[in-house]
């Protein structure tokens, strides 16, 4: 498929333009993923865009139990928006663009019904509050409708600053977190469990030089959960004692 340029498919907002292409750099499944790109000349946030494909014969996606793709934020703000419409209604599904990478999205199919997902007769991808003077840069990949549900989680996570790295040899499923104290044993917080579960091995003790430091997170396998990290530094206290 060629370049989609602004103005040849879509629809924008006054003061914005799209594009869509497909691209064989950085790709996450497969041998190519759609960039779609979105510029705003407005003064403030609120621009918007949208971009997609009909169907004739509708999708019958009456079976499926949610959506999956990966998506790559380049954490300018706004929304990714993925539309699934019938003849007379819509299903939409919101990402906010706070990242940066790839990271997979799973969306479960709602509670009720929205719309007849045996006659699907579009797909649309939108911005959303797009910030103004701004190029946002995104990246879609496998977009596909999932018969079940995949169990998210993060196995074996670890954070390491200035060359000391801190890992959990362990899985950590949505809403759970573990908290690593020099000296104590590591505890792991959340549901399903009933009260805080302490995991034995007590967290090592780490010391770092006066600079500037970078902080890396990873897990083993790919990141499947949104994730957030919180680096409490306890400088060496001192008292004047008169």
């Amino acid at each position: 498929m060629p370049a989609i340029q602004p103005g040849e498919a879509g629809a924008v907002s006054p003061g914005v333009t799209q594009r869509l292409e497909l691209s064989s750099a950085d790709v996450r499944e497969g041998r190519r993923c759609a960039v779609y790109t979105a510029q705003s000349t407005q003064a403030g946030l609120g621009g918007w865009s949208a971009i997609g494909r009909t169907f004739d014969p509708p999708l019958d996606l009456s079976w499926h139990k949610g959506i999956g793709f990966w998506l790559r934020g380049d954490g300018k703000g706004g929304s990714f928006k993925l539309q699934l419409r019938d003849s007379a209604g819509a299903t939409d599904y919101y990402v906010t663009n706070d990242y940066v990478g790839w990271r997979y999205q799973q969306l479960p199919r709602p509670a009720k019904d929205p719309i007849d997902y045996a006659k699907v007769r579009s797909l649309t991808f939108y911005y959303n509050g797009l910030p103004g003077k701004t190029t946002v840069v995104c990246s879609i990949d496998d977009v596909k409708a999932l018969p079940a549900l995949d169990e998210l989680s993060l196995i074996d996570p670890y954070v390491q600053v200035g060359g000391q790295r801190w890992t959990w040899r362990g899985t950590l499923s949505p809403g759970q977190f573990v908290f690593f104290w020099p000296g104590e044993p590591v505890v792991r917080y959340g549901l399903p469990l009933r009260e805080p579960e302490r995991l034995g091995e007590a967290a090592p003790e780490g010391k770092l030089p006066t600079g500037t430091h970078v902080v890396r997170f990873g897990c083993r396998g790919p990141t499947g959960l949104p994730a957030r990290v919180r680096v409490t530094l306890q400088p060496p206290e001192r008292h004047v004692v008169p």
